[in-house]
């Protein structure tokens, strides 16, 4: 068995606790602000809308029951059965008489571990309800601010808009305005997935549940959690150490700039009175200084090695050569290609993500920027080096 870590640049995530989480059974119609985790048994083939979307659904489901959720575009190609998905921001809709998940906006499809196995034993929730058709008929016939909007309506309820966004390499986003049905997986790629959106047509129903398995349920999805969560603080220290590792490289080459190097800033154009709006700043500390540094600070991770604390088991980024050029001792160091590559694609995920607030943190010299930002700001870590608790 082997379980595959993503490193996710939606910033925030922490060990998942299972009692701040929405169970399947308890998902009503027009829930918002839904968080789960859960495993895809299912994925369908894919359906292309008129305007060139693709849409498919995936049965997922928890140790309380199972649902459809409805992905679009790539979405459907980086998931597959055995995924651990954990959905944020979620809400839930009706399609043809099923209760379906979508996406919501701000919200994404995180994978945090995978199984080599799934389960089907357990009751599904997406299966065709009378009252759930009764009701959607009435919200047709009805019009009111609940009823669900059409492709060309934007609502931060349970639709979503059609147009396609973009989050800078951070995830994918899915847009589109039409049909769901099912799909077929591939590898993933990618530990962000993305949004989905309702109000499709065609003719995609309700995947049935093969039932299966029975007995052993209950073991497996107590398995699937506990490896999951492992991975997640995994994931968690290696995001932490890449952020404080960052700050580190950030000031130590703030501190190698001449300070009476300056830059010019503001408008070349030429006043009426013939004056031009040009001042000098110091470079150091400059916004085109940071930027310029942003681009390759992360080639510096080339230089870290990983270290565990014996007492926790917590993981942590240390420099194998120090600034000056001193080696360090590397006794109770892990140093090779795998530390390097997956600490620089964590720390450049940061970069890009957090890019304006590195900028204002790195703009002036401050205390304390380590906790400030990995730990109050970003919540890329879960514990500070120097400020006491009340100050997070």
């Amino acid at each position: 068995m082997k379980i595959i870590q993503f490193v996710q640049s939606t910033g925030n995530q922490k060990p998942f606790n299972m009692t701040t989480e929405t169970l399947v059974k308890d998902i009503k119609p027009g829930m918002k602000n839904l968080n789960l985790i859960f495993i895809v048994l299912e994925t369908g083939r894919v359906t292309k809308t008129k305007d060139g979307h693709e849409v498919r659904t995936c049965k997922v489901a928890d140790r309380t029951g199972s649902i459809n959720i409805s992905v679009w575009d790539d979405v459907g190609n980086l998931i597959q059965p055995g995924d651990i998905i954990r959905l944020t921001k979620g809400y839930s809709s009706i399609f043809k008489g099923c209760l379906t998940l979508y996406t919501g906006r701000g919200g994404d499809l995180q994978k945090v571990g995978e199984f080599c196995m799934v389960y089907s034993e357990v009751p599904n929730f997406s299966e065709p309800n009378p009252d759930y058709v009764a009701q959607q008929s009435q919200n047709k016939n009805t019009p009111n601010d609940n009823a669900a909007p059409t492709a060309s309506q934007t609502t931060p309820g349970p639709s979503t808009s059609a147009a396609a966004e973009n989050q800078n390499g951070n995830g994918l986003i899915s847009s589109g305005g039409a049909l769901h049905q099912p799909s077929i997986s591939t590898h993933l790629t990618t530990s962000r997935i993305t949004r989905s959106q309702p109000n499709h047509q065609g003719d995609a129903g309700c995947l049935p549940i093969p039932r299966k398995m029975n007995d052993w349920i209950s073991s497996t999805v107590c398995l699937l959690l506990l490896l999951s969560s492992v991975c997640a603080q995994k994931s968690q220290d290696l995001r932490c150490g890449a952020c404080r590792a960052l700050v580190d490289e950030l000031e130590w080459e703030i501190s190698r700039v001449d300070l009476k190097k300056t830059i010019q800033i503001g408008s070349f154009r030429i006043n009426p009175d013939g004056s031009q709006s040009i001042v000098e700043v110091p470079y150091a500390r400059s916004e085109a200084h940071l930027t310029e540094l942003l681009e390759n600070i992360c080639e510096n991770m080339n230089n870290y090695g990983e270290k565990v604390d014996p007492s926790t088991r917590r993981k942590n980024y240390v420099r194998v050569v120090s600034f000056d050029g001193t080696k360090m001792d590397l006794s109770e160091t892990k140093y090779d290609g795998d530390v390097t590559s997956s600490l620089k694609f964590a720390c450049e995920k940061i970069a890009e993500e957090y890019e304006d607030e590195l900028i204002e943190f790195f703009s002036h010299e401050a205390e304390n920027v380590k906790d400030r930002l990995c730990s109050k700001r970003t919540d890329l870590c879960d514990h500070a080096l120097h400020l006491p608790h009340d100050e997070l």
